[in-house]
Order: structure tokens, then sequence, then C-alpha cells
């Protein structure tokens, strides 16, 4: 009995001290500003099919320029391209022999990030640069896009990102942290997570071996 219990708190400090992923689509905790590495306003000024081969569910990856005029968070030079492997859809997928029929799925509240063409339109965008997500465009992260940076939704974009953030040009990048306490690493998650398992470990390990036989 004392081994299961055993097995069982160790199993919970592993998952506890696990990182969370970086830009799940939807979480109870995920927050984009804080958990993005890199926050860029710009244009996007083309894409390309990305290479590889569609996914089975129809999706085209591609691969998306953008011009920065400003960095909000992080740092990046004065053009980024991002990959986006969700917001295009071959329609006609599971059809062999029809032709493409494609459409922009974004808007749904899940990865996928364009509605539309997005070639040419202003946006505000975060993303990470490490990790198996490094440099992905997902919904949950684009604070704003438009023709033009201008509108109600560009003022609510502005409005949460100046909170604890201040733009700067490209190249010169922003240090600061996204939210006012506790979001420039999760490091103390991590030792809060295993001192508290070390700690329930010692008083099973005490509780089993105080026991009469």
């Amino acid at each position: 009995m004392c081994g299961l219990l055993l097995l069982g708190v160790l199993v919970s400090a592993i998952l506890a001290a696990s990182p969370r992923a970086a830009h799940a689509c939807s979480c109870p905790d995920c927050d984009s500003v804080r958990d993005s590495e890199v926050i860029v306003a710009g244009v996007i000024t083309g894409w390309t099919r990305a290479a590889g081969q569609p996914s089975q569910s129809g999706e085209i990856p591609i691969d998306v320029q953008i011009a920065v005029t400003e960095v909000w968070k992080g740092a990046a030079g004065s053009t980024v391209t991002l990959h986006d492997p969700a917001s295009l859809v071959n329609l006609n997928y599971a059809a062999t022999d029809a032709p493409e029929k494609l459409a922009w799925m974004g808007g749904a509240g899940g990865c996928q990030a364009f509605t539309s063409d997005p070639a040419g339109k202003f946006v505000i965008l975060g993303f990470v640069r490490t990790g198996e997500t490094a440099n992905r465009v997902f919904g949950p992260a684009l604070f704003f896009i438009g023709a033009a940076p201008e509108a109600e939704q560009y003022d609510h974009a502005i409005a949460r990102l100046s909170a604890n953030l201040a733009p700067r040009a490209p190249d010169a990048g922003n240090t600061r942290a996204a939210t006012a306490s506790g979001s420039g690493s999760d490091d103390w998650m991590y030792i809060t997570a295993i001192g508290g398992g070390a700690l329930l470990f010692t008083l099973v390990v005490l509780l089993c071996v105080g026991r009469p036989r």
C-alpha cells in the first residue's frame, strides 16, 4: 500500500513541475500576452505555401512575412517570417481528383488565425522563439488585424498591451515583463512544485516507516 502511495506522490510531483505547452490554443490559465516571447506590430507583406504536404484534415501550412514597425515585447528585426499551420484549408481534401477549394478558417477561437487572405493587413501578434511551436502564428495571439491601425479592436489591443508594455523600434526590443508580477519566468512555479512534492514524499515515508508491522 505504501509503495503505491509513494508512486502516486512521485507522479503527481512530476506532472505538477512539468512546464505548460507554449501557446496552447485554449486552456484555463493561458494568457497570450504573458506567454508570447515576442509581440510585434506591422504589415503582412505576403505569404507563401510552406514546404511539406497538407495535413490529413486539409490544413495547408503557410509562411507569413511581416514588415515590423513596432516591437512590444522581446526583440525582432525589421522583418519576420512566421509559420501558420492551420488557417488555410483545402475543403476538397477528401476528394482525390477534385480541384482545391481553399478557405481561411480563422476566427473560431482555435489555432487558426486568419479569416481571409492576410496579405497587406496590419497586425499585432505574439509568438515564441523556442520549442515545438517556435515562430508560429496562433489565433489567440493575434491581438489585432485590419486594413490599418485604427478602430475599436485596435484601441482595445493597444490598451491591453500598454498595461505593462511599451512599443519600441525593430531591433530594440522590450525586456519588460508582460504582466505586473510573475510573468517574466515560471521558474518559481517549478521550484515550488518540486519542493512541495519533496515535502509530501518525506511525510509519506515517515508515515510508512512509523506504522506498526
